[in-house]
């Protein structure tokens, strides 16, 4: 199930401003201690801001990580998603993609987000290789949890588009 939000307005939505927050959060580490490049979620914690707890995909790989996530806290990530410079022209990325967002086998709403420019700072050696401050703009399929309850849970996402996938499994541990 996906819910498409394709409208554009000077004033970002929620959604929208945490595409580029999560970005500038996957900036923000270099390669060997990056999220998005992890693969049994032993860094997803690094650099995570206080509001929201961030999740990484994958480059096109297929990965199982285990996490603790903090409680009460929203939950934010991408099951397809693109990032390109002020200028480009990231209208629809992900032709025809194949998606899929489970928590405990319940289906998740899935929402396409297109941000507007943005500022964003990433440190040297990050596996976009876009070190210092640089404006872009994000597209995608992403997924924005309230809160996750308290316990453990099994969360899954994966999406296909044009021969590129992703598929990532978590085990999470939600604080009480």
């Amino acid at each position: 199930m996906f819910f498409q939000n394709r409208g554009k307005s000077s004033k970002p939505s929620r959604q929208q401003e945490l595409s580029i927050r999560w970005w500038e959060w996957a900036f923000s580490e270099p390669s060997a201690t990056n999220p998005v490049l992890d693969r049994t979620g032993e860094f997803a914690h690094r650099n995570q801001p206080q509001d929201v707890f961030f999740l990484a995909g994958t480059f096109g790989t297929q990965e199982m990580r285990k996490c603790v996530v903090p409680a009460n806290t929203e939950v934010f990530f991408p099951i397809l998603n693109i990032f390109g410079g002020r200028f480009a022209d990231l209208s629809d990325p992900f032709p025809s993609p194949q998606l899929k967002a489970e928590l405990d086998r319940a289906p998740l709403e899935i929402q396409y987000i297109e941000s507007n420019p943005a500022k964003v700072t990433g440190v040297a050696g990050n596996p976009m290789e876009m070190p210092g401050t640089s404006v872009i703009k994000s597209s995608g399929y992403w997924c924005h949890l309230e809160a996750v309850p308290a316990g453990r849970h099994h969360l899954s996402f994966a999406g296909v588009s044009q021969g590129f996938g992703v598929a990532v499994d978590y085990d999470l541990t939600v604080a009480a």
